[in-house]
């Protein structure tokens, strides 16, 4: 056969052809199958404060930021509460805390229901000196927008060094933690801001008065989730750090953030308003989320599927009704904690008279039976005498980042160290060594001597 002047260009075009068609069949048979769970959308797209959404063991978590504070001019109206009466479909938690917005919408929250659980057992939660070492039912007593519990701040509860708001805050918005370049940040200790990240621009990307919360963008609660670390930090997975750090445990799968039902992108997954009713029932408040705010569900009226809240504006009580809007603002899903019943208060209380250490050395148990004394025993020098611990305990610890340090006090009035708390009408000095002692914390302070350390207690 012969070939035309055509046939090179014939051939050619031959060849774009098979490969062509090659490629289309390679991508046929080799294309990934979808992800199982590939959200379409639902009406948490509509969320301006969704920032982020990404892939992580082929399920969607978004990434929400609630950066919420009180309007200026505005508050919402006081709700009517009637009596506690499930059988009649209502109920309510009494010992609730009403804080106003204390450095965080997220971490006063989260205060009001650790002050909660400190109320009714838990005592470890708040252990200032504030209203007898029990955490009070507002936060008047440290002044409007100031609570150690949400954020600890210097000159505040006692605290006689720097605490959150010192290195972590400087305007609303804003990405500068006065610390950084400047001083040591303190340990994480006392307030549920340090722990659930709020405020640190550094440490975990939160500009002043924000909080960060990742949920499965389906609906399914997503459980302590920590996978955003070392960079960011979840809120949820912050409060249980904080409730360990005071020495009480989450139950396994105890603590999580979930989308109410019919926000996610699957309309069938999601929080409902019985599972809301169920936590009030167990005596468990619930973080509630709306866009770019977070209040604290201590309630509920199943007439009108009505939520009863503290929504960190004022001291009052609010409602909004359930996968409604509050002030406006869409109800988005809800953060829960479960922290095992039953356990029994860390601390013992602090002695009234002759101090005596929280941590007393237990007397050894012999390994082998004492000898049967003779008719007369006449020992030829009598026992010693135990030595009295030189410090001793009131209460006062903190969190280091990776254990709870309990902090050695003066045992003698008056106080002779620089550095002193006062708790219960009495002045303690919190003992202070070189910051090279084998008994040295972490947590320092500088002083005109130099840089010391608080002394642990042992």
């Amino acid at each position: 056969m012969q070939l035309t002047s055509r046939s090179p260009n014939m051939i050619k075009e031959l060849k774009i052809c098979f490969g062509v068609i090659a490629c289309l069949l390679l991508h046929t048979l080799f294309v990934p199958p979808a992800r199982p769970d590939d959200p379409a959308g639902g009406e948490r797209t509509t969320n301006p404060y969704l920032v982020s959404t990404f892939w992580e063991d082929d399920k969607q978590i978004d990434e929400i930021i609630v950066p919420g504070r009180p309007p200026k001019d505005f508050r919402m109206p006081r709700a009517k509460i009637p009596e506690p009466d499930p059988e009649a479909g209502t109920n309510t938690l009494s010992n609730v805390p009403a804080f106003d917005w204390c450095y965080g919408c997220s971490a006063t929250s989260a205060a009001m229901m650790m002050g909660y659980y400190d109320r009714i057992g838990y005592s470890n939660m708040y252990s200032g000196p504030t209203n007898g070492g029990v955490c009070p039912l507002n936060n008047t007593a440290w002044g409007s927008g100031e609570c150690p519990l949400s954020a600890t701040h210097q000159g505040y509860d006692g605290l006689g060094v720097k605490g959150h708001v010192d290195d972590y805050w400087y305007s609303y918005g804003s990405t500068t933690d006065p610390y950084y370049g400047n001083w040591t940040e303190h340990g994480y200790a006392d307030c549920t801001a340090d722990f659930m990240g709020t405020n640190q621009w550094h440490n975990w990307q939160n500009t002043d008065g924000s909080t960060r919360f990742y949920f499965y963008s389906n609906g399914n609660p997503l459980y302590d989730y920590s996978g955003c670390e070392p960079t960011k930090r979840d809120g949820c997975h912050g409060l249980k750090l904080f409730i360990e750090s005071r020495g009480y445990s989450v139950q396994v799968n105890g603590n999580y953030n979930q989308y109410r039902k019919g926000y996610g992108s699957d309309p069938n997954k999601g929080f409902t308003f019985e599972q809301y009713q169920d936590e009030i029932d167990a005596g468990r408040p619930v973080l509630i989320h709306v866009v770019d705010h977070t209040m604290l569900g201590f309630g509920y009226n199943t007439t009108g599927n009505k939520v009863y809240l503290h929504d960190t504006w004022d001291h009052s009580q609010h409602e909004m009704t359930w996968g409604g809007t509050y002030s406006e603002l869409t109800h988005t899903g809800v953060t829960v904690i479960l922290i095992e019943a039953g356990v029994p208060t860390p601390t013992p209380p602090t002695p009234t008279t002759t101090p005596t250490p929280s941590i007393p050395t237990p007397t050894p148990t012999p390994t082998t039976p004492p000898p049967i004394p003779t008719a007369t025993p006449t020992p030829t020098t009598p026992p010693p005498t135990p030595t009295p611990p030189p410090y001793i305990d009131i209460g006062l610890r903190g969190y280091d980042g990776s254990q709870t340090v309990y902090f050695a006090i003066e045992p003698d009035q008056p106080a002779t160290s620089r550095l002193r708390i006062h708790k219960n009408g009495t002045t303690h000095g919190i003992v202070l060594v070189d910051p090279g002692d084998p008994n040295a914390s972490k947590f320092k302070i500088k002083t005109g001597d130099g840089i010391k350390a608080i002394r642990k207690l042992e």
